[in-house]
């Protein structure tokens, strides 16, 4: 059995759950289990030897309690270096002086064939301020999301940016007011085209917007989220889900938006990444005052990174 990424996208509680699935794959079928993870609780819970990929290449089978108590405290180390800054230590960015906050007014979400997923939910993204969204797997945290970030039609209620009505979704809401939220799906391969380059994905909304594209632009986003310039002339197909998430996020800050949604953004990095990306994030709402709203099951990235933390029970 191989197993990729298998808790991508799980709470915890489910997570759990796959693992025990994959141990009984094992010690009562008598199968022999193969999981690539970044989940370092995954790892402690189902494997008997671990074996770490870096640059390509393969350390030795070592067993896994060893390497997972070193690389968390390795991480924890780092982490506390990469922290971002709390608000008690930064004024507020000058322009996020004069906005209000992204806002859903009395939301009532459905998807699917009808399953109500929120009703009559008031939720507001504060300016310069990051919103955590805890909640189960399936609970409609990237309903909420697509919904803020104009790209889904509530069956009731409304969306307000900085105190004004938003009339419309997709490409009915004028360009000039889609620019000012930015949004970071959970898969990153659903929102690229897989015939362009990642150089041209970053290069386009710059283009659309009369902005500079040129290779410099492009080589400067991509350092922001830790890749180089080469990773420009790849297409999705030819680099990892994780390097994909880093190029989403790259150009959702292209456009310097005033709020920035993201759904699960380190679901499919490492530690070492995950800190990076929270750390470009960071830069850019300091430097501009944005918003940001992320959802996530990494209780312990949350409550670390988030001034305000909203839980749903599903």
């Amino acid at each position: 059995m191989l197993a990729d990424e298998p808790t991508t996208g799980l709470d915890r509680e489910r997570a759990v759950r796959v693992g025990e699935e994959l141990r009984a794959l094992a010690r009562e079928e008598g199968r022999a289990v193969l999981v690539v993870t970044h989940d370092l609780a995954l790892a402690e819970q189902v494997a008997d030897a671990v074996v770490e990929l870096d640059a390509g290449r393969a350390s030795d089978r070592q067993p896994a309690g060893t390497v997972v108590e070193r690389v968390r405290t390795a991480g924890h180390r780092h982490a506390h270096r990469s922290r971002p800054r709390q608000p008690a230590d930064l004024d507020t960015a000058p322009a996020a002086e004069h906005r209000t906050g992204l806002s859903g007014v009395g939301l009532t979400i459905v998807r699917g064939r009808g399953q109500v997923v929120t009703e009559s939910l008031d939720v507001r993204v504060a300016p310069d301020r990051t919103t955590g969204l805890m909640a189960p797997s399936g609970a409609g945290k990237t309903s909420l999301l697509r919904t803020l970030a104009l790209l889904h039609t509530p069956a009731r209620g409304h969306v307000e940016l900085d105190g004004r009505r938003v009339r419309g979704t997709g490409h009915r809401v004028p360009a000039e007011v889609r620019r000012q939220i930015g949004y970071v799906p959970q898969d990153p391969r659903s929102c690229v085209d897989p015939r362009w380059t990642l150089g041209r994905t970053l290069a386009e909304p710059l283009v659309l917007a009369g902005r500079s594209s040129g290779p410099e632009v492009v080589a400067s986003l991509l350092d922001q989220v830790g890749l180089t310039p080469r990773i420009a002339q790849r297409r999705p197909d030819e680099v990892s889900g994780g390097q994909l998430q880093r190029v989403v996020l790259a150009r959702a800050l292209a456009m310097q938006p005033d709020y920035l949604l993201l759904d699960e953004p380190t679901a499919m990095v490492d530690g070492a990444t995950a800190r990076a990306l929270v750390a470009a994030v960071h830069e850019h709402q300091h430097a501009t005052g944005a918003g940001v709203l992320v959802a996530s099951h990494d209780e312990e990235l949350v409550r670390t990174w988030c001034d305000d933390v909203l839980v749903w029970e599903q």
